[in-house]
């Protein structure tokens, strides 16, 4: 009982330092609070550009009608939401023996791969080579070999005369016809992190003539950061160490990079959650958006308010137990009367 009395004691000679209380945040600051982040990619200067890998020379022509245009740096079709429509590029080479087409491509058409529905289609003369329909998000990396002479590579993106799918379009990078060379070296960047975020790993496998380019990734000490399969580096303490980017057809050939892990996000408060769009590997200008929660809304009702500093106090005067781990509210390893009364404060809008 004294320290239910010292605790509305507290709680009043807090109210006493305002006219006005204010029992919520009163800032607009809520669940789903938002910072914004620009990140950008280089734009290809034109539709050869975008097509051909890094210092290519393939030249291209394309429709009239819908002619295949820049997005980024990477080519995309022109047709979306026009039934019974074709938007084509294609180029034409002279393969020599041995040589190999390489290319990367998405397609956001319509339903099945077999189906003649909306999708990319990739043709090498007469024969069609490559039959996508939809959601393929990511960027996949296609090759076939080519017979020896003459060869019109073309890429057209189809639409039947019903639906239309999310997206509507196809996308291609990176073409090339060449006769494959294994890896020699891996350049990577180096990368800067948070802690509690992710990066992706930019890396570059040399010679541009290598087709297969697939690699794995290592970090050297994961008490500080993390990275998947697909190179998305996690942070998970300030410090650095490095990442080691390595061929999987020469685990000799590699290359590494610091990793370098910051300081989390901080917005005094509330807790870092997460990004809201995933920007390991754009291809044109992002607006990325960092979403918090509120870190003493012990009810869970989208508020900080008094009900929380009271479930606090509640828990150290054993009155109700609680296994919630954001009561710490000043961080000192211990939850106290002063975490129910910054809580409180916070409420109010005096901190």
């Amino acid at each position: 009982m004294k320290k239910f009395l010292s605790f509305v004691i507290a709680i009043a000679m807090v109210l006493s330092l305002v006219t006005v209380p204010a029992l919520a945040v009163t800032d607009g600051a809520r669940i789903g609070e938002v910072r914004e982040a620009a990140v950008s990619a280089k734009a290809a200067a034109n539709l050869g550009e975008a097509l051909n890998v890094t210092g290519g020379t393939l030249t291209f022509e394309t429709d009239t009608d819908y002619p295949w245009v820049v997005s980024g740096d990477v080519a995309m079709s022109s047709n979306a939401g026009v039934s019974s429509s074709t938007s084509s590029v294609w180029t034409t080479v002279n393969a020599e023996p041995g040589a190999v087409l390489s290319f990367d491509w998405i397609s956001m058409g319509e339903g099945s791969d077999t189906r003649d529905w909306d999708g990319l289609r990739v043709y090498v003369d007469s024969t069609k080579i490559l039959q996508k329909g939809s959601n393929h998000l990511d960027f996949e990396t296609f090759n076939y070999e080519l017979t020896e002479g003459e060869h019109v590579i073309k890429f057209t993106y189809k639409k039947d005369g019903s639906v239309n799918g999310t997206g509507d379009y196809a996308k291609i990078d990176n073409v090339i016809v060449a006769i494959p060379a294994p890896p020699e070296s891996i350049e990577v960047e180096p990368v800067t992190v948070p802690a509690t975020r992710r990066a992706g790993v930019v890396y570059t496998v040399l010679p541009e003539t290598t087709v297969n380019k697939s690699v794995t990734f290592a970090i050297e000490d994961t008490s500080i950061a993390t990275v998947d399969e697909d190179g998305i580096v996690y942070g998970v303490a300030e410090g650095t160490t490095t990442i080691t980017v390595a061929s999987i057809v020469d685990q000799s050939v590699y290359g590494t990079a610091t990793v370098t892990v910051t300081e989390a996000p901080e917005h005094f408060g509330y807790t870092f959650v997460e990004w809201d769009t995933d920007f390991s590997a754009i291809t044109e200008n992002t607006t990325v958006t960092a979403v918090y929660k509120l870190s003493w809304d012990m009810d869970e009702d989208g508020d900080v308010d008094t009900a929380d500093a009271l479930i606090v106090m509640r828990h150290v005067m054993n009155v109700e137990e609680c296994e919630m781990t954001n009561m710490d509210a000043d961080g000192d390893g211990e939850v106290t009367v002063a975490d129910a009364l910054l809580i409180m404060r916070f409420a109010m809008g005096l901190i």
